[in-house]
């Protein structure tokens, strides 16, 4: 082979090198394009167990999972892990609400009854002992 040779095919080589790069580079551009054109990917079920929702320190914000009772709840925090509000279920299958002071006391209670009526309880904060009860809000 001389060297003229040589060069020629040196050269077809480096012309084919350059249109496979050059396809290769519009492949890559067209195909970001073309998914930069829809938005993410919306579920209708998302299927999970226990879901936090956490801040950038990965503290709970946020809860929704199983409650003590085997119901379902949802528990949110302040930003140093402390309830606020919890809605969950009694441990006869009842709804119930409870919010919290941020420091860990209990404030208010909502919770229906074995009969069916409702129950709204508050707290008083430092010793956390019930300070006032009303029975048959909700319900006949």
């Amino acid at each position: 082979m001389t060297d003229t040779e040589r060069i020629d095919r040196l050269e077809r080589d480096n012309r084919r090198l350059k249109w496979g790069l050059m396809a290769t580079v519009i492949l890559i551009v067209a195909s970001s394009l073309v998914g930069q054109g829809r938005g993410p990917s919306v579920s209708d079920v998302i299927l999970t167990k226990e879901l936090h929702v956490v801040d950038h320190q990965r503290r709970t914000l946020v809860q929704i999972g199983k409650s003590k009772n085997g119901g379902g709840a949802l528990v949110t925090f302040n930003s140093v892990g402390q309830r606020l509000v919890e809605l969950s279920s009694t441990p006869k299958g009842k709804g119930a609400m409870g919010t919290y002071n941020g420091a860990g006391s209990k404030l208010v209670t909502m919770e229906a009854t074995e009969g069916g009526h409702g129950t709204l309880a508050t707290y008083n904060t430092p010793s956390g002992s019930l300070s006032c009860a009303a029975r048959r809000l909700f319900g006949l």
